[in-house]
């Protein structure tokens, strides 16, 4: 977008159908989104019943329970729709199982992310506890610098399970590493961190609280990313949000543009 400001939604999943995504990006002035694969697709319930479906397919998702090859294929078949209907407006991220052993880890990111021109690894879903399990996917990403790998933070992710990702991040400071969803429940302890550990990144999808972006983004402009995660959150709730509790426009301009451009070495 030569001459124009591109705004980038940096955490969001595929949507069924993919207009409502673009809709929903457009209403914000939104101009593009990185997306990853979604089991769960709560944007088609329309009942208390059907919501608590997709939710019990999300809560398997999000124990790190379900992350085989396997479990990915039917995801990632819709998200390639998904990029394919959206003409060029959505970034994917791919997976990477992990159970797998080293070599198939880096085969895996060569071949089925990498050759089909994904631009980061992502969002990966560790067992609570089980975040170094991270560290074969964090080792095969460092063979190519600058590839973002974005692991979720939310619930059921523990404190712990920050510390240990945040450890395995300065072991590979080539590998530009992004807390999803600013760490959920504990925000805090991510953006410390991120303070103390170079190439961690905070993307502000889903925030608990308003102050939590806030403080973020005052205590790392040059690293927090704006992100919604919908269709769990919404581009517009969320961008007004970051709207209402930052009043330099200049660290906006950052945390919508400048920072998720830098970060997938894109320019306008």
């Amino acid at each position: 977008m030569k001459g124009a400001v591109m705004y980038i939604d940096m955490h969001s999943h595929v949507h069924i159908p993919t207009g409502l995504q673009l809709a929903n990006l457009d209403a914000a002035g939104i101009q593009t989104a990185v997306v990853f694969v979604s089991r769960p697709h709560p944007e088609r319930a329309h009942t208390l019943e059907e919501f608590k479906r997709e939710f019990a397919v999300l809560a398997s998702a999000t124990s790190g329970t379900e992350s085989s090859a396997a479990s990915y294929e039917t995801a990632l078949g819709e998200l390639d729709t998904a990029v394919e209907e959206a003409g060029g407006r959505l970034i994917p991220f791919g997976p990477v199982p992990l159970d797998l052993d080293a070599a198939a880890t880096s085969e895996w990111l060569e071949h089925r992310i990498l050759a089909k021109g994904m631009r980061g690894v992502g969002e990966l879903v560790p067992k609570p506890g089980a975040f170094g399990d991270l560290s074969r996917v964090l080792a095969a990403a460092s063979d190519h610098p600058g590839l973002p790998v974005v692991v979720h933070g939310f619930h059921p992710t523990t404190a712990a399970d920050l510390s240990t990702l945040a450890g395995l991040a300065a072991e590979h400071p080539d590998v530009p590493v992004v807390v999803g969803q600013l760490g959920g429940l504990e925000w805090i302890a991510a953006i410390e961190l991120a303070q103390r550990t170079a190439n961690l990144w905070l993307d502000l999808a889903t925030p608990i609280v308003t102050f939590a972006p806030a403080m973020a983004i005052r205590a790392l402009p040059e690293r927090c990313l704006f992100g919604t995660n919908s269709p769990y959150g919404n581009p517009v709730a969320t961008r007004t949000l970051l709207e209402q509790v930052v009043d330099d426009r200049a660290l906006l301009e950052a945390v919508l543009a400048d920072n998720p451009l830098r970060l997938l070495g894109m320019r306008l």
